[in-house]
């Protein structure tokens, strides 16, 4: 899993097995978010696909507290 910017990959994670919600969570709280800023600002937007674990429960929710904005496509 891994955080890819406009200057390359900022931070990433391997697991043995499958990530699954609550790793994703944790991955966001203790990596992601940690490096971005409130939107407008730098890494303010975050852009996931539909891979399930981004659409869990309490992603939403953990990114907009922090102030980002989310794009899922």
């Amino acid at each position: 899993l891994g955080l890819l910017t406009v200057d390359g990959m900022a931070a990433s994670s391997v697991i043995e097995g499958s990530f699954t919600t609550v790793k994703y969570l944790e991955f966001l709280q203790s990596t992601v978010l940690l490096m971005c800023s409130p939107y407008p600002g730098l890494l303010s937007v975050l852009v996931m696909d539909n891979m399930k674990i981004h659409h869990g429960e309490g992603v939403v929710e953990l990114i907009e507290a922090y102030g980002e904005l989310l794009c899922l496509i």
